[in-house]
């Protein structure tokens, strides 16, 4: 279980003196954004503490980490903001509200329909009959394409779905075997990256039903465009943005929240050489974690940075 932290960074009022102990970190696909996100943090949290054992786990995404927290496997989790708006209403795949709390708000994640230029796909609409990767069971991915699909009014029966997570989706589509994939992560990601400096592939803009999307679901997504520069593409595209969070289990004592918030912010640059979706995190949007309330530990950090 959770062990306490010893006393690090800057000195609050009150000293934290502590045991060693192992903080579980679930994250996402190996090499994916969350994962190396994930990676980075546990780096930067035991150079503050060498005592404590920060393990990451890597999972298919937001459903099965926030499962993971339910479950008591993992103590902490990388989510998107819609899956776990899900967790805490109770709402399908959870089947009951679930409890836990919030760190930080991040980062945002952006939805990405990516596609091959013989497969003649220029919309939404276009994915009818074609092969599409909807992400993998139990990720954010799954989540939001399938909404996505929902708006368009293009039922999963139009396509041929595939569930293959972001290692998957990039090899199968330069092999030929599937037409397109969708993938929600920070920008950029590394793997999508790579495939689109191939002018073969492209960026498919989502247009109408990224608006539809925002005003559908009470603030969970909002519009935005991947800019030129995340890819070296030669446009901007129009996409949905959806807030990534980190969360943990309630009984995550307020010295480990207020250590790994600040290890957020104070070994951000570090991160970032890792993560470069960090980049844009900062204090005044990572409070911003409705519809998961912060943690004591996180919220006193916060407060004291204004003091």
């Amino acid at each position: 279980m959770i062990g306490l932290l010893a006393a690090y960074g800057y000195r609050s009022a009150r000293q934290l003196d502590s045991p060693a102990g192992q903080l579980r970190i679930t994250s996402g696909a190996k090499n994916a954004v969350y994962n190396q996100f994930a990676t980075a943090l546990a780096a930067q949290v035991h150079r503050r503490d060498s005592r404590l054992r920060v393990d990451v786990q890597t999972s298919s995404g937001s459903l099965q980490n926030l499962q993971r927290l339910r479950d008591g496997s993992a103590d902490c989790a990388v989510t998107a903001a819609d899956a776990a708006a899900l967790a805490v209403l109770g709402q399908s795949p959870f089947t009951q509200p679930a409890q836990f709390q919030a760190l930080a708000r991040v980062y945002d994640d952006y939805i990405q329909l990516v596609t091959v230029a013989g497969a003649h796909i220029g919309s939404i609409s276009d994915l009818r009959g074609k092969r599409v990767s909807l992400g993998s069971a139990g990720s954010g991915v799954r989540l939001i394409s399938g909404r996505l699909l929902a708006e368009a009014n293009l039922p999963i029966s139009s396509i041929k779905p595939m569930s293959l997570d972001i290692n998957q989706s990039v090899a199968q589509l330069a092999s030929g075997t599937i037409d397109a994939f969708f993938w929600s992560g920070g920008l950029p990601t590394a793997q999508i990256q790579k495939l689109l400096a191939d002018p073969r592939y492209q960026l498919v803009p989502l247009g109408g039903v990224a608006v539809r999307m925002s005003a559908n679901y009470n603030g969970a997504y909002r519009t935005a465009t991947i800019p030129t520069g995340a890819y070296g593409i030669s446009g901007t595209v129009e996409t949905l943005a959806v807030a990534n969070l980190v969360v943990c289990n309630t009984s995550v004592s307020a010295a480990v929240a207020e250590l790994v918030v600040e290890t957020l912010f104070g070994d951000q640059a570090d991160i970032v050489r890792s993560a470069p979706a960090l980049n844009g995190m900062d204090e005044r949007s990572a409070i911003a974690t409705d519809p998961v309330p912060l943690h004591p530990g996180a919220l006193r950090w916060f407060r004291q940075q204004k003091n």
